[in-house]
């Protein structure tokens, strides 16, 4: 019924309604009063809310999630797509790497994107921070089946749903530098979103990670 829900109302509530399917997903239940959106957490797991979070878009890239088995450097995903260096689109996430290609709202518009065996080509720009040297492992999935995403990385490259960006082999030439810092690191890439509807993306480096609800539509 959620799925069902959540394809009716997009694309206009789209961020809003993800971000609650995802948190009930994660936590069981939710309450929504006018200023707080609280949740009641499965197991060991906490939620930690202030009332800057009393806005839907962007709620759950800037919930911040607790548990036993959680890496105390996670960290909050942007709440939308805001700039970090002139030669890119507006980008989400945090460093040292971020995702290019999202609208307001962290909303995916597959618009007339080819179509593949595994969903629309949607394509985006994974760009790591100057001088950055570690791996960066990228997972995605819709929500609430956890039902994982498909990802290219390189026009030729083959798909798989654990791709690994590594700033040592990047995805184009070094060309954008960031003054007195060095070359951002490029990685182009194609999305493979299989259906309208609500989804998550996450980011893993070496001592942290970050994860954002994301809705496609057309």
């Amino acid at each position: 019924m959620l799925a069902a829900a959540c394809h009716h109302l997009l694309p206009r509530w789209a961020g809003r309604l993800c971000a609650l399917i995802l948190l009930t997903a994660m936590f069981g239940s939710i309450i929504v009063t006018p200023r707080l959106l609280y949740a009641m957490p499965r197991g060991s797991a906490t939620l930690s809310l202030t009332p800057q979070m009393a806005g839907f878009e962007g709620m759950a890239a800037t919930l911040a999630m607790s548990s036993t088995n959680r890496s105390p450097k996670s960290r909050q995903a942007s709440r939308g797509p805001s700039a970090i260096s002139a030669a890119f689109a507006p980008a989400v996430g945090h460093a040292p790497v971020w995702a290019v290609g999202f609208a307001p709202g962290i909303t995916l518009h597959v618009g007339n994107a080819e179509r593949s065996q595994h969903g629309w080509m949607v394509k985006i720009l994974w760009v790591l921070q100057p001088r950055y040297t570690g791996l960066v492992r990228l997972q995605g999935w819709e929500a609430p089946h956890s039902t994982p995403l498909w990802f290219q990385i390189g026009g030729a490259g083959t798909p798989t749903k654990a791709p690994v960006l590594d700033p040592r082999h990047p995805g184009i030439p070094l060309q954008n530098m960031q003054p007195g810092k060095g070359y951002w690191i490029e990685f182009p890439s194609y999305l493979f979103i299989p259906a309208v509807g609500c989804y998550s993306l996450s980011a893993q480096w070496p001592g942290g990670h970050w994860q954002l609800a994301f809705a496609a539509s057309r």
